[in-house]
Order: C-alpha cells, then structure tokens, then sequence
C-alpha cells in the first residue's frame, strides 16, 4: 500500500463487498480483521500525512 498525502487532502478507503462471503476462502475476512485493517490503514494514513505536511 502506497500512500502519499497531506494534511488537506481526503482518503478513501474501500473494501469489496465479497471479503464478508465464507464460501471464498481466499478473501474472507472476519469481522476482527476488517477491524483490524480499517484502523491500520487509517493509523497509516495519518503518519503519512504528518510527515508530508
């Protein structure tokens, strides 16, 4: 994940819908792990963007 940003700038961050299916073993995601990615992405988002501004 690559990740250039300011303090100004907005984020997106977008999940496919199919990680919630546990037919398809290969992107299933527990509710735990997205929780844990969401609050990662963000966590690296803001240290992008305090050393970018």
């Amino acid at each position: 994940m690559k990740i250039i940003c300011r303090l100004s700038d907005y984020v997106f961050i977008q999940f496919g819908h199919n990680d919630q299916s546990t037919h398809k073993t290969d992107r299933y995601t527990t509710p735990a792990q997205y929780e844990a990615n969401i609050r990662n992405m963000i966590q690296i988002t803001q240290q992008k963007a305090e050393t970018s501004s």
